[in-house]
């Protein structure tokens, strides 16, 4: 395995489950709006019970931002497992159509795949439930030579949760440093950083890590206290090689490494179909441009176009449309690339 390799996304992968909920629901049902929850598997299948018929989307954010960068005809691998039943088959499915390659995918514990209610409130807020006892990779199973010759090791944050998953993040980020050119890690939530600020601030304060991605509140919640405009400067003065990428909703986002820092507003769209795997896909565009070799600003907008390319389809994953539209872009980008070296 020492082709080279664009990213190689290390998280869970899941089915969404979205329903339309109201304001009201959270409160009823002690849940936490705007974040991640995560219920035993009993109390999660009694919830869903009491719901509607969801709409089922096959994604988890490591297969998101794997299928974005594919859709640029980038080399993808995922590092994830799926079990053995009918939501499995319909990951699989997904991901084998987005091109990623996806070789160990079976959990050896024969445990059920990832389901994750996904709440939509009238705000156009998310709101995420997952439950335990679920497919999970364990440290054993990861492997240096997944990460030799990629240009990017990335990371979600939600295996924290889990000791066995913990401990395979933490392996797997050590190959990844030894290994891939670049080591990005995604705070994936404000909840999951409450819960393992000490974790992240250890990779942000030795070095383990050469890039971090949020959005706001996440990055917010690992600076307490601490105003939108002082986290930055904070990071800028402690860790001036870390690569940082901020998400901010209608005002776009901010890219940073050391004193240089880039507003990226957001692309104009018409017609917002879906927000699902916005934050997903920026990634994945910046990250992809990153890769490339391009400079910081350039790689924050491709991580807008490709954010405002997802959000007007159906669906986390990447639809034919979408990808001939990243592919355009790629090739304008790697021309002007091709300029810029010159």
């Amino acid at each position: 395995m020492s082709e080279l390799i664009d990213i190689v996304s290390v998280g869970h992968a899941a089915v969404d489950l979205i329903i339309p909920v109201s304001e009201g629901f959270f409160q009823q049902h002690n849940l936490a709006k705007g974040a991640t929850c995560r219920l035993s598997s009993a109390d999660f299948d009694d919830l869903l019970q009491q719901l509607p018929e969801p709409k089922i989307i096959a994604g988890g954010c490591a297969v998101n931002t794997a299928a974005g960068v594919t859709a640029f005809g980038g080399h993808a691998r995922l590092i994830a497992r799926v079990g053995t039943d009918q939501f499995g088959q319909v990951l699989e499915r997904e991901i084998d159509q987005s091109d990623i390659e996806f070789l160990e995918r079976y959990d050896r514990d024969q445990r059920p795949s990832l389901r994750c209610l996904v709440l939509t409130t009238e705000d156009g807020e998310r709101s995420f439930v997952v439950h335990d006892d679920f497919a999970e990779f364990y440290a054993d199973e990861m492997r240096a030579e997944d990460f030799i010759g990629a240009k990017i090791g990335y990371f979600e944050a939600y295996p924290l949760d889990d000791l066995n998953g913990k401990k395979a993040l933490e392996k797997a980020l050590s190959y990844s440093k030894e290994f891939a050119q670049k080591t990005i890690f995604n705070l994936s939530d404000p909840l999951l950083v409450a819960r393992h600020k000490g974790f992240m601030a250890d990779l942000l304060q030795n070095h383990k890590i050469d890039g971090l991605i949020a959005n706001k509140n996440e990055f917010l919640s690992l600076f307490e206290g601490a105003t939108l405009e002082e986290s930055l400067q904070q990071v800028a003065e402690r860790h001036p090689e870390l690569i940082l990428a901020i998400t901010c909703g209608a005002e776009g986002a901010i890219v940073q490494q050391g004193e240089q820092q880039h507003r990226i507003p957001p692309k104009t769209i018409e017609k917002i179909i879906d927000s699902c795997g916005a934050g997903d896909h920026f990634a994945a565009g910046f990250l992809y441009g990153v890769g490339l070799g391009l400079p910081l600003r350039q790689s924050g907008e491709m991580g807008t176009v490709s954010a405002a390319a997802i959000l007007q389809q159906q669906g986390t994953l990447p639809t034919a449309d979408y990808k001939q539209k990243l592919r355009r872009m790629k090739q304008r980008i790697t021309q002007k690339l091709q300029q810029y070296r010159l």
